[in-house]
C-alpha cells in the first residue's frame, strides 16, 4: 500500500507539473474568471468591435470581399457550437464582434468606393451641384462639388465629388444646391509626402472625393437647373439657414471674435486667421473650435434645464405630468437642431449619439449615465 501511495503521488506531480496539466489549469482558471466577470462582458463589445476595425486597416492590401463573410459565419458557427458554456460563449462572442468589426469596416470602404481622377486634367469644363461653399482665412474660396460632368472624361471615370479653390468672388452669384459650370485644373488627391504622415487620400476615399484643384474662372449657375438629389437638396435647404445664421454673428461680433462665435455655433472655421488657429494649437484648446461634447452639454443640458425649470412654475403640470420626460425630448429636439446647423462633422454625430441615448434613457425611465451607456 505504501509503495501503490507513492507511485500514485508521484504520477500526480508529473501530471500538475507537465506542459498539458498547466495548460489545463490556466483554461480552468480563465473560465472561472470570465464567469466571475460575466455582467461586464458587455463593456468588452466597443473595444473588440474597434479591434476588428484595426485589424482591417492594418492589412497591406484590400481583403478580398468573401474574407468577412467567411470570418461571420465561421464565428456564428462557433458560438453555436460552444454555447453550453461560458467560457465557450466568451471567446466565440468576442471573435464574432471582432469580426462584425472587420466586415463593417470592409461593408464602409465597399460603399465609399468611387472613380479616383488618375492623371491631372488641366481647364476642363465641371458641371455639377454645389455641395459647399467654404471661405478661407487667406481671402480664397474652396468649393465642394457633387459632380455631373467632366470633359474629357466617360461616366464610369468620373469623380463622384470634387473640391476646388478659387477667389473671393468665386462664388458670389451662387447658393448651394445649385447646378454650377466652371473651368478648374484637377488632380488626384495628394498620397502622404512621408512614411506616417497625414494620408489626405484616404480621406478623400471615404469622402468619395475623386479630385482636388483650383477653379480658372467664378462660378455660373446652369441655364437648365437640374434636380439636385434628395440627400444634397436637404443640406442645401440646411446650408442656407447657416449663412444667414454666420452672418447675423459677424455682424454682432466682429473681426476675430465673430470667427470664432460662428465656428462655435455653426462649425464655420475656414475664417479663423491662421494665427489664431495656431495660438489655439499651441495652448491645448484647439479642441473648443471643433463642435463635439463640450458645446453639444452646453446646448442640450441648457435646453433641458429652461425647460423643465419653466414647466415647474406651474405646480399643476409639474405634479400631473412628466415635465422631466418632456424636458428631455425639447433638450434632444435642440441637440438634432445644433447637430445639423453646424454640418453633422464626425466628433458632433458622435458626440450627439452619446447625449441621444442618455436624453432617451431618461425618456424610457431608465439610468441615464451608466457603464454602458
Amino acid at each position: 500500500m505504501p509503495r501503490r501511495g507513492k507511485h500514485a503521488w508521484q504520477h500526480g506531480e508529473n501530471s500538475a507539473s507537465s506542459p498539458n496539466g498547466w495548460f489545463a489549469r490556466l483554461i480552468a482558471a480563465s473560465a472561472r474568471a470570465l464567469t466571475t466577470e460575466s455582467d461586464r462582458w458587455f463593456l468588452w463589445l466597443p473595444v473588440l468591435f474597434a479591434g476588428g476595425i484595426l485589424i482591417y486597416f492594418a492589412q497591406s492590401s484590400e481583403p478580398d470581399a468573401r474574407l468577412p463573410i467567411a470570418l461571420l459565419i465561421g464565428a456564428i458557427g462557433l458560438l453555436l457550437a460552444l454555447r453550453e458554456t461560458p467560457l465557450g460563449i466568451a471567446v466565440a462572442g468576442a471573435l464574432l464582434t471582432l469580426a462584425l468589426g472587420f466586415a463593417t469596416a470592409k461593408l464602409h470602404t465597399e460603399l465609399a468606393r468611387a472613380p479616383v481622377l488618375a492623371k491631372e486634367l488641366r481647364y476642363v469644363e465641371v458641371k455639377a451641384w454645389l455641395e459647399a461653399l467654404d471661405g478661407r482665412e487667406n481671402g480664397r474660396t474652396r468649393a465642394t462639388l457633387r459632380v455631373i460632368t467632366i470633359d474629357r472624361l466617360s461616366p464610369e471615370a468620373t469623380p463622384h465629388r470634387v473640391r476646388v479653390t478659387g477667389g473671393a468672388e468665386m462664388g458670389q452669384n451662387v447658393k448651394t444646391g445649385d447646378g454650377v459650370r466652371l473651368k478648374a485644373v484637377l488632380m488626384p488627391p495628394p498620397e502622404p509626402v512621408e512614411p506616417g504622415a497625414f494620408d489626405f487620400g484616404r480621406t478623400a476615399w471615404f469622402s468619395r472625393l475623386g479630385a482636388v484643384g483650383y477653379a480658372t474662372t467664378d462660378l455660373e449657375r446652369l441655364d437648365d437647373q437640374p434636380r439636385p438629389p434628395s440627400g444634397l437638396a436637404l443640406w442645401a435647404g440646411i446650408d442656407r439657414l447657416r449663412d444667414p445664421v454666420n452672418a447675423r454673428v459677424r455682424a454682432a461680433l466682429p473681426g476675430q471674435t465673430g470667427d470664432i462665435a460662428a465656428a462655435l455655433i455653426t462649425g464655420a472655421r475656414g475664417g479663423i486667421p491662421k494665427d489664431v488657429n495656431q495660438a489655439m494649437r499651441d495652448s491645448g484648446l484647439a479642441h473648443i473650435l471643433s463642435i463635439s461634447g463640450l458645446h453639444m452639454v452646453i446646448m442640450a443640458g441648457t435646453m433641458f434645464w429652461l425647460v423643465r425649470a419653466l414647466l415647474a412654475l406651474f405646480p399643476y403640470l409639474a405634479l400631473s405630468f412628466p415635465i422631466r420626460k418632456w424636458a428631455a425630448a425639447a433638450a434632444l429636439f435642440s441637440a438634432t437642431f445644433y447637430l445639423l446647423l453646424s454640418g453633422a462633422a464626425v466628433p458632433t454625430v458622435r458626440s450627439w449619439i452619446m447625449m441621444s441615448i442618455v436624453l432617451i434613457a431618461v425618456m424610457l425611465d431608465r439610468p441615464a449615465l451608466t457603464m454602458r451607456n
